[in-house]
């Protein structure tokens, strides 16, 4: 994890030369020699920004907030509890853990959950009380997944 585009442009040609599995694509060395060069561009498009932050709250209150519907009405992302989902569920499989691919299940009530939010002619969940298991399951894999990560 970056906290400026700077950042995440000076760490190749300073930090980035083995022990991550980027080390080994074809493609690594071209991007470190930019990097040390100081001609390395970063691009983010909005579609690779994700954020499973404020979800777990949304499961616990107020689901309409993630329903399709509103989508694009606050949140800088319409894909953004999708992309959410892409993110635990990359992640989980890049470490070989289960446990997002899992809870997200159709099985299960968070991905029976999930599965509603996603799709907009699923029926949706009724009102009622609050998700707490759901939502706290959500909390689980969002701790999980920043627990991987490492600031620079």
């Amino acid at each position: 994890m970056f906290r400026t585009h700077r950042g995440l442009a000076r760490w190749p040609a300073h930090h980035g030369a083995t022990g991550h599995d980027l080390a080994a694509t074809s493609t690594w060395p071209a991007i470190r020699e930019r990097a040390r060069a100081g001609e390395l561009e970063i691009h983010i498009a909005d579609i690779n920004c994700y954020t499973p932050g404020g979800i777990e709250e949304c499961i616990a209150g107020d689901i309409d907030a993630l329903s399709p519907v509103s989508w694009g009405t606050g949140r800088p992302d319409p894909y953004w509890p999708a992309q959410a989902c892409e993110l635990l569920l990359d992640v989980g499989a890049w470490a070989g853990d289960d446990a997002a691919r899992e809870a997200l299940s159709p099985a299960q009530p968070l991905g029976r959950l999930v599965a509603s939010i996603l799709d907009p002619h699923a029926a949706r969940p009724s009102p009622g009380p609050a998700r707490t298991t759901e939502a706290s399951q959500w909390r689980e894999l969002v701790d999980t997944l920043t627990a991987r990560f490492r600031v620079h």
